[in-house]
């Protein structure tokens, strides 16, 4: 993918992760464009849901409170188009509750 922001040209983001606790990952420090985020639930977690934002005092959420409790046979995919919803100051994911195995792809451009 190729994305122009203001003339400049933007890298490939490709961020790929599994999540196996409860805590605050950072999948990004800089400005980035989601187009597209996967969630696959591998293990589910008691009470447990995922959060993803950016990194503003007061974050933009992209996917608020997933429920991830039970294990799910198919991902749950974001789609967000070209070039992508800008996410400032990076993209955190949240995992709350009995820690949930949880793989995450985020595709995009910074």
């Amino acid at each position: 993918m190729s994305v122009l922001f203001n003339g400049n040209a933007l890298a490939d983001f490709n961020y790929t992760a599994r999540l196996t606790s409860a805590a605050t990952t950072v999948a990004a420090t800089q400005d980035t464009f989601v187009s597209v985020i996967s969630i696959t639930i591998e293990v589910g977690g008691a009470g447990s849901t995922v959060t993803i934002t950016d990194g503003n005092g007061t974050p933009r959420v992209l996917v608020n409170a997933l429920p991830t409790a039970a294990t799910g046979t198919a991902p749950i995919i974001y789609y967000f188009g070209y070039p992508g919803i800008k996410m400032q100051n990076g993209i955190k994911i949240i995992t709350t509750a009995t820690a949930p195995t949880l793989d995450v792809w985020i595709q995009g451009a910074q």
